[in-house]
């Protein structure tokens, strides 16, 4: 009786980064970056408040324009996502992007995206940065 031999597949381990992983690293960074300034006393507690603020409206926008993509309406014009991310509600329009899966496949939308996110970061880097170092 001949022998059938069933070839086994190693597991692949994947070294390829996760998308989400790295996206991650910006919000957390920034969230250390900003509680430094506030102890630091770089920035008064109302502009973090602010920007929690900013970033509600942000999140609430996006949601509107995702409702209204599914009800096929006008949708809201891309420019006003970039001036509400860019008024530092960019942190509700990452957390609206990835839980709704809102303007995520648009590559100039995002490209434009994470430059706001990236010169928020750099902005507040520096700033917490010429403060610490005299």
């Amino acid at each position: 009786m001949p022998t059938i031999e069933i070839p086994i597949r190693k597991p692949r381990i994947s070294r390829r980064i996760k998308p989400g992983r790295v996206l991650l690293f910006f919000p957390s960074a920034f969230l250390a970056v900003m509680a430094s300034a506030l102890v630091a006393r770089v920035i008064p507690a109302w502009l973090a408040v602010l920007y929690l603020i900013v970033s509600g409206i942000t999140f609430g926008v996006y949601a509107w324009d995702k409702w209204k993509a599914q009800e096929k309406k006008w949708p809201t014009p891309e420019f006003v996502l970039h001036i509400l991310a860019g008024l530092g509600g960019w942190p509700g329009a990452l957390i609206a992007q990835r839980t709704m899966r809102h303007k995520t496949q648009n590559l100039q939308f995002q490209i434009i995206f994470w430059s706001i996110v990236f010169a928020h970061f750099i902005f507040w880097l520096a700033l917490v940065l010429r403060k610490a170092i005299p």
